[in-house]
């Protein structure tokens, strides 16, 4: 049998410390080593003191709080003697004075100097050595509820919303929070929507150019067009003949895609504000072919002097006949319409348009395409009375006298282009009717046209129109330049042409002359060029040498 060995009588063995093993720290009580004012009695003989009795640390424990003892005694005293302080004697274990917390003045003082990072390395109680690992920051999320309450206290409102503090179910409480939503928006859309004067501050044209550049793509855009339907349908309430206002509704529910609602919305926009004609052209653009011919039909008995609709009226026929005879009809209704006579005459043959030409210069006589498109068609000499007409009819329009100076140049007769575009200055410049820059314009576009010889004729008799004697070399050179830089050589030819007739003997026109040839021009007129210079200045040696 093996021996039962009892481990309470037995002392246990060097540096043991009871229950460190499972974390705990070994400790002495008072209680353990006894009063420290008492003197130490010595035990009786056979009495247990305990494992301790024969150990050093129970005298040194009572020395210590000997000391302790001494120092409380000799404070005590120095209050009763000298009230405290500095003046009834410093003890050297407190040089402080009186109070404790004035023995760590010096030590709180160096606190001050401590950084941060030496205050997040301190220790843990109990994990000496170790560095306290760094607390992250936690946010609590803000309830919607909050957020709602916030905002309507923000806006002066009555708080309509959930109380967060009641109870309810999940339910309850979204339903409540989206009753409170909804209020929100119909307050905002009702103060946006108010009618001042009888008209909407909201711009239903502003949002329908805005309407062009979306895509419906998320949840968010959802929301958006139910807050589009709502703003429009107050505008559409509060003044309901405001044709945009119809447009801009129909125009959301087609973006959304539920084409039923928009055509029923627009047809509602045509019979409350028939007048309107941008709603009926969106009722047609919405409708099927089929039903756009009624609507359009409908609409012209409502507005008969509408240009635009019978337009619409003709794009819906499917052949050239069917747009042939809508726009005779409409032209029967509105004779003094440009655009409809443009139109229809698009479609017509060449002689069915001069026709129809020679009746539109009738029935619009102040219209200068007419006149010109009809000169066009026209021969030669039924040309020159057609613009002989036009210029009767519209004396200062400077196209007219334009078309008869290129009608010469194109048979030839340069001497008539010049006395056409001299009459033309005269009768148009010298009034101010045309100024100087649009001329040089028109001379510019005659040279993009082909027209050079009646571009150079406008140079040469208005290129000087309104400049002073002594500005006129350095703005003829500036206009040159100019004309060159944008390419126009022929414009820039005739003005230093022209300059050279006035100023001969300038070496520096005729350097740029040259240059232009070398660049713009052929070796023939280069050497026609410099044959003239060297004639004008002989004592130019760089002339010659050119």
């Amino acid at each position: 049998m093996s021996r039962v060995v009892n481990t309470y009588d037995s002392k246990p063995p060097p540096g043991y410390v009871p229950g460190k093993g499972r974390g705990a720290t070994g400790f002495v009580t008072r209680s353990d080593v006894g009063s420290a004012t008492a003197p130490a009695s010595k035990p009786e003989p056979g009495e247990k003191r305990g494992q301790y009795d024969d150990d050093e640390t129970d005298q040194d424990a009572d020395a210590i709080y000997a000391a302790i003892d001494d120092r409380v005694k000799a404070k005590r005293r120095r209050k009763k003697e000298g009230g405290g302080g500095p003046a009834s004697g410093a003890d050297p274990a407190n040089p402080g004075g009186g109070k404790i917390s004035d023995a760590f003045s010096e030590l709180k003082a160096k606190l001050g100097g401590v950084s941060e990072a030496e205050w997040a390395a301190l220790p843990d109680v109990g994990e000496r050595g170790k560095a306290r690992p760094r607390q992250q920051e936690t946010f609590t999320p803000v309830l919607d509820t909050v957020v709602a309450g916030a905002a309507k206290r923000l806006k002066g409102e009555t708080d309509r919303s959930v109380d967060a503090g009641g109870g309810g179910d999940v339910s309850s409480v979204v339903g409540s929070l989206s009753s409170a939503r909804q209020g929100l928006i119909s307050q905002t859309l009702g103060g946006i929507a108010d009618s001042v004067g009888g008209q909407s501050v909201v711009d239903p044209k502003g949002y329908l150019t805005s309407l062009g550049s979306q895509q419906l793509t998320s949840a968010s855009d959802l929301g958006d067009i139910k807050k589009a339907r709502l703003l429009l349908s107050s505008v559409c309430k509060t003044n309901p003949r405001h044709g945009p206002g119809w447009i801009a509704a129909a125009r959301v529910e087609e973006f959304a895609g539920d084409m039923t609602a928009a055509r029923n919305i627009i047809r509602e926009g045509c019979s409350t504000c028939p007048e309107a004609e941008d709603v009926w052209l969106e009722a047609v653009r919405l409708s099927e072919p089929a039903v756009a011919r009624s609507i359009v039909a409908a609409a012209i008995k409502k507005i008969p002097k509408s240009v635009r609709l019978y337009q619409a009226a003709a794009e819906l026929e499917a052949t050239v006949k069917g747009k042939r005879t809508v726009l005779r009809l409409a032209l029967e209704a509105l004779p003094s319409s440009v655009k409809l006579w443009k139109s229809a005459v698009a479609l017509e043959s060449v002689e069915d348009a001069r026709v129809m030409l020679g009746r539109a210069v009738e029935c619009v006589p102040h219209a200068a395409d007419i006149w010109l498109a009809l000169a066009r068609l026209e021969t030669y000499e039924n040309a020159r009375r057609v613009l002989n007409s036009a210029r009767k009819a519209l004396p200062a329009e400077v196209q007219v006298w334009i078309a008869a100076a290129r009608l010469e140049e194109g048979q030839g007769n340069d001497g008539n282009v010049d006395r056409v575009v001299e009459k033309a200055v005269q009768s148009l410049g010298g009034g101010g009717v045309v100024k100087r820059e649009q001329w040089l314009k028109e001379a510019e576009a005659c040279e993009g046209a082909g027209s050079v010889a009646t571009g150079a004729a406008i140079v040469r008799h208005a290129v000087g129109l309104g400049v002073d004697d002594e500005d006129r070399h350095r703005t003829f050179v500036a206009d040159a330049e100019a004309a060159l830089g944008r390419g126009s050589v022929a414009t820039a030819r005739a003005v230093f042409k022209h300059s050279l007739t006035l100023f001969p003997g300038k070496r520096n026109l005729w350097m740029k002359l040259a240059e232009l040839e070398r660049g713009g021009g052929t070796p023939a007129t280069l050497m026609a060029t410099l044959r003239d210079a060297v004639a004008a200045v002989p004592k130019a040696e760089v002339m010659w040498l050119m």
